[in-house]
């Protein structure tokens, strides 16, 4: 059973992020990773409430891989194995000002066969200074999918607006920092609105490392509230390029278990 576990997650999981890596580096990062080795901050972090800094670039493609828990007793070898949950995000976000910062995000998940892309402006209400952070975020965009009457392949637009909330502080481990962020996608032709709250704990250990905690709660339409925990590592892999692995465990109305990976990159 544990080799055709194996076996499967490799196939559905890992092999294609790997590809999905190569090919994006040599699209995207090569050029710029060669004149901007130099420009890397001593650490980064995801989407959150702090200010990208005029002029400063921050990428991460991401690979999510869940199985539902009845994946760890499937023993039927007549039987095909759970299907995995592959799901990839490209998140991207450009320093427009030492205010305001443009971004993208595009995901696509697999066993759903539905994507989506949106264009954002993220606002920081605080000078990037204080330790208390606040920004507000407005997005638009498009989501693809077999969600039509009759299960047909629709495209309908979005409106994303987000409120975001950061601290950071001292602890006995390295700088730390705590955040929230709240959306709302609204989605225009169906009326209908999906809103997810992240809540996120973080550590750095100096330059090379950090480790957070998150919180993913999400209300989808027609759904139950569900909430499940996301605990990764990031490490740097050279002065240009970082490494995030992670374990995902389903808490709320949500049964899944997996595993993130993630390429980050800032210049």
């Amino acid at each position: 059973m544990l080799r055709v576990y194996l076996s499967s997650f490799w196939r559905n999981s890992v092999k294609p992020l790997f590809t999905m890596i190569a090919q994006f580096l040599s699209t995207m990062f090569r050029r710029a990773i060669l004149t901007c080795l130099c420009m890397l901050c001593p650490a980064i972090t995801l989407a959150d409430a702090w200010p990208r800094g005029a002029g400063q670039f921050f990428s991460a493609l991401s690979l999510e891989s869940t199985y539902d828990r009845s994946a760890l007793t499937w023993d039927d070898p007549s039987e095909e194995p759970p299907l995995a949950r592959n799901f990839t995000k490209l998140y991207a976000e450009y320093g427009l000002s030492p205010r305001y910062t443009l971004g993208v995000e595009l995901e696509q998940d697999y066993l759903f066969t539905q994507q989506q892309g949106v264009v954002f402006v993220q606002a920081a209400l605080a000078p990037s200074n204080w330790r208390n952070q606040f920004a507000v975020e407005l997005g638009v965009g498009q989501r693809e999918g077999r969600f039509g009457p009759r299960g047909e392949k629709d495209t309908e637009p979005l409106l994303r607006p987000a409120l975001y909330y950061g601290r950071g502080f001292e602890t006995g481990w390295g700088q730390s920092w705590a955040g929230a962020a709240f959306s709302a996608e609204h989605r225009v032709d169906s009326a209908e609105t999906a809103y997810k709250l992240d809540l996120t704990l973080g550590i750095s250990h100096g330059d090379d490392t950090l480790h957070y905690a998150q919180i993913q709660s999400s209300k989808y339409p027609e759904t139950d509230t569900a909430a499940r925990l996301l605990l990764s590592r990031v490490s740097r892999m050279n002065q240009a390029l970082w490494l995030e692995t992670g374990l995902i465990a389903g808490l709320v109305t949500d049964e899944s278990i997996g595993l993130r990976i993630a390429l980050w990159a800032e210049f």
